[in-house]
């Protein structure tokens, strides 16, 4: 048996990595068993909404991180991806991913760990922003917005 080694990638790259409905802008079922098309498709909320359901009958998306890593034998064996819109400060976290290999990181967790103790360095968050600035606060969110597709444990060499 030929074995070829799978990639590892990482795309710093709008919704790549989405894997489930974002309620409740998104169209979802809730854990009642109720359809919502979602607030940007004009529904209306007066409380809270409810819940999404933990499966989803309708709507269950299958984003490029899931499919590559998953669904096909011959893709990736890592994925870093973004679940909603990427900003370009997302190039600054695959730049600092990549550059764990250089430094004693031994697995792919280790590998998430560093760019992310990294980027907080260099990307410093304000104790107070005053007026309020969505786009100050914004330089926070790109860590949050990505998902790892891959076992943290899995060895890097």
């Amino acid at each position: 048996m030929l074995f070829l080694p799978k990639p590892g990638i990482f795309a710093a790259a709008c919704v790549t990595s989405e894997f489930a409905t974002s309620p409740p802008s998104g169209s979802y079922t809730d854990i009642n068993d109720t359809y919502h098309v979602g607030t940007s498709q004009g529904e209306v909320s007066t409380t809270t909404p409810p819940q999404p359901a933990g499966i989803q009958k309708e709507n269950n998306i299958d984003g490029f991180g899931e499919i590559i890593t998953v669904y096909q034998s011959t893709g990736a064996i890592g994925y870093i991806g973004a679940v909603i819109d990427s900003q370009e400060l997302e190039f600054d976290l695959n730049k600092y991913f990549f550059e764990a290999l250089a430094n004693p990181q031994k697995t792919l967790g280790d590998m998430w760990n560093y760019m992310e103790q990294i980027y907080y360095k260099t990307h410093v968050p304000p104790l107070v922003v005053d007026p309020p600035d969505w786009t100050v606060l914004a330089e926070f969110h790109p860590p949050w917005k990505l998902f790892l597709f891959g076992y943290p444990s899995l060895r890097i060499s």
